[in-house]
């Protein structure tokens, strides 16, 4: 039986690998590693996403998907822009700003902001454009803060009010079923006292303070009235639900893998 075997394992040839032929493959290959380690972290310093998808990594050049990725970003922030703007140029808004967040101002406050609305109702009615709203607020802003300092009198304060219309940036508003934008716009403006309190707010061209806003949804005929001085456009963003952010994928394609698995399979 030793014989046999003895035998056997004579007969049996066994490859030879030279030293340069280990070479021609493990150089490369660990050359090849070593590229592919130093070119993903170079990605991942520099922001990009790999990630894999059906099996497959695919990887694009990290310059031209960052440029795309910048331009779409740019896109959205500009047609925001642009709306916000173009409601801006049509709207008035109106705010009352309590001296306090006390219970006591904030409640002067929407006794302010109910006698200041009944008197402007009547006025803003005959306005047919924000520039006829602008000019009539403006005439009465001395009666305004006339009206107002009166009931701040009559509850007992000593603090005055003042009235004014400027331009200035505002957070997001909701007003009913309304969301208005963030952005910079013009204004109606009753301070009271220090003016450091909370603020209570609506539009007052075209005439939405003069609705009852209880049931958190805007009247049909106020909003034929946005309708009318906004773009199709601009009253959509006004109403429309809340939206997804605009997702930007990125891929990138890294050639290097698929000449690795190549060669490897060569």
């Amino acid at each position: 039986m030793r014989n046999k075997n003895n035998n056997y394992l004579s007969k049996r040839v066994i490859p030879s690998i030279s030293i340069d032929q280990m070479f021609q493959k493990i150089v490369p290959a660990c050359l090849i590693l070593t590229i592919t380690i130093l070119y993903i972290l170079f990605l991942y310093r520099n922001g990009s996403t790999i990630w894999t998808e059906h099996n497959s990594f695919h990887v694009q050049d990290t310059i031209s998907t960052n440029i795309h990725k910048d331009a779409g970003q740019s896109t959205v922030a500009e047609r925001e822009l642009r709306i916000q703007q173009g409601i801006a140029q049509e709207i008035l808004r109106f705010h009352v700003i309590a001296n306090s967040d006390s219970n006591e101002d904030q409640a002067l406050k929407l006794k302010v902001k109910d006698a200041v609305t009944q008197a402007l109702k009547p006025k803003l009615e005959d306005a047919n454009d924000i520039a006829d709203a602008r000019n009539m607020v403006a005439e009465e802003l001395g009666n305004l803060e006339e009206l107002s300092n009166n009931i701040i009198k009559e509850n007992g304060f000593t603090y005055t009010a003042s009235a004014s219309i400027e331009k200035g940036y505002f957070p997001l508003k909701v007003y009913g079923d309304l969301t208005l934008p963030p952005g910079e716009y013009e204004a109606v403006r009753i301070e009271l006292g220090s003016a450091s309190g909370k603020n209570w707010w609506c539009i007052m061209f075209p005439p939405l303070c003069f609705v009852d806003t209880t049931y958190n949804v805007i009247p049909e005929s106020s909003k034929e009235e946005l309708k009318y001085v906004l773009t199709e456009e601009e009253y959509d963003s006004l109403f429309s639900e809340k939206k997804d952010k605009e997702k930007v994928k990125v891929k990138v394609s890294f050639k290097l893998f698929s000449w690795l698995d190549k060669w490897l399979e060569d």
